[in-house]
């Protein structure tokens, strides 16, 4: 580990290892948090892009996590930049999970 999460875990951030791909994994490592900034790994599908962004929402949701951040702008390469409907899908997943949204 290096870089940035080193400045993150410098500054008293918790980091914690999980997979978007396993949801059950995701619980454990959300357990405690009040606020969670997570960055997916980047995909060019469209589904699982969502499913990965939901699969989170549920388990922050469920874990009473106050606050959230889910980045899902991967740094654009020239064409292929992931569609614009998976933002508006998340915010979506965010809005009828429960959890307020700002």
């Amino acid at each position: 580990m290096g870089g940035r999460p080193v400045a993150l875990a410098a500054a008293g951030a918790r980091l914690v290892p999980g997979d978007f791909d396993a949801p059950a994994g995701l619980a454990p490592a959300l357990d405690g948090a009040a606020a969670v900034f997570a960055v997916p790994p980047v995909t060019f599908d469209a589904n699982r892009e969502v499913a990965r962004g939901r699969a989170l929402i549920d388990a922050a949701s469920a874990a009473g996590v106050e606050q959230m951040v889910l980045s899902t702008s991967p740094r654009p390469r020239p064409g292929r930049s992931p569609p614009r409907a998976r933002r508006s899908s998340s915010g979506t997943c965010t809005t009828t999970s429960g959890s307020p949204r700002s």
